[in-house]
């Protein structure tokens, strides 16, 4: 029985940072689609190659990207905050 509730211990302790893990991974792809966006439209000016429209798209997505990821952890707080959850001791409790 103790293991189970290890188990669910650390099952508590992971669920708050799951919003910051997402929008971390999030924020990581979309500084990469804006990057390579922004090579690729400097490219296509230089070289009048086409995939102006792809280049264009990966900015864009980009952008919301890194919107979302700045969104992401806010809400979550926000949830678990409404919730009436804290996070202490490396545990997430219920707020009394």
């Amino acid at each position: 029985m103790a293991f189970l509730g290890n188990c669910v211990n650390l099952v508590f302790a992971i669920v708050p940072g799951l919003p910051f893990l997402c929008a971390t991974i999030n924020g990581l792809f979309s500084l990469g689609a804006l990057a390579t966006g922004i090579v690729g439209l400097v490219q296509i000016r230089h070289t009048g190659q086409k995939g102006k429209g792809l280049a264009v798209a990966g900015i864009v997505l980009g952008v919301l990207g890194l919107m979302a990821a700045c969104i992401i952890p806010l809400l979550g707080t926000a949830l678990l905050a409404a919730l009436g959850w804290q996070v202490g001791d490396a545990l997430l409790v219920p707020v009394e």
